[in-house]
């Protein structure tokens, strides 16, 4: 699966949600997904202001990892609890 790395790096920056929707110009709901890993489309557009924003590139956002590994806070619909309590 493919998983979004955009709160991690926008974290990193400081940046909340709020923040990133305003500097990209779109909307919270948007900026969330896309800060939450929730998001499974992205327009080419919004990842490049993105990219802008978080001074990266789209390989740096866009990361593939096997189906069956945890990805952890950022892409929280694919963590179980019985995944969780495994790496505790």
């Amino acid at each position: 699966m493919i998983v979004l790395n955009v709160g991690r790096f926008a974290e990193e920056k400081g940046l909340s949600i709020q923040d990133l929707a305003d500097r990209a110009d779109i909307s919270y709901n948007t900026a969330k997904g896309l800060y939450r890993g929730y998001t499974t489309r992205v327009d080419l557009p919004i990842l490049d202001k993105i990219c802008s924003i978080l001074e990266v590139s789209p390989g740096d956002l866009l990361v593939q990892v096997p189906d069956n590994e945890p990805v952890g806070l950022f892409y929280p619909k694919k963590v179980e609890l019985a995944q969780l309590q495994q790496t505790n």
